[in-house]
């Protein structure tokens, strides 16, 4: 009886520390390539918005935007983004394993609330220029 006790507890400890050690390293695996998915989903959209506004400027001229900027100051605007926030250097650091999971779930968000606006975005450009 004693030996079966031995056998339980060393099955125990051994699943205490299989959850404790590997299990969040999985999760965190996860989030992190959610989030890669999700950022290179954002390169992707934007790269197709700034595609789609030089089409328009080359074949129908530079028009205001908006109240407050240009087609083509939208696409600097863009570019810029897409460079700063969206680079390769970016993504590298986001497949860093020295993120903790709640830094990891806010970046998913914000990726999450720019790809939404990105779309908005292209759906405001499609409606008002491309299709008018």
């Amino acid at each position: 009886m004693e030996i079966i006790g031995v056998i339980c507890g060393i099955i125990g400890v051994g699943y205490l520390i299989y959850q404790f050690h590997f299990l969040p390293s999985r999760e965190i695996k996860e989030y992190q390539i959610t989030l890669l998915a999700n950022f290179y989903t954002s390169q992707k959209v934007i790269d197709k918005l700034i595609d789609n506004i030089k089409v328009y400027i080359s074949q129908n001229g530079d028009e205001m935007y908006n109240s407050e900027m240009t087609l083509s100051n939208y696409v600097l605007y863009l570019e810029d983004m897409r460079q700063n926030e969206l680079s390769e250097n970016t993504a590298v650091s986001l497949g860093s394993p020295d993120l903790p999971k709640p830094a990891l779930v806010e970046m998913l968000d914000s990726i999450k609330r720019q790809i939404h606006s990105l779309n908005q975005s292209q759906a405001y450009f499609d409606s008002r220029f491309k299709y008018k």
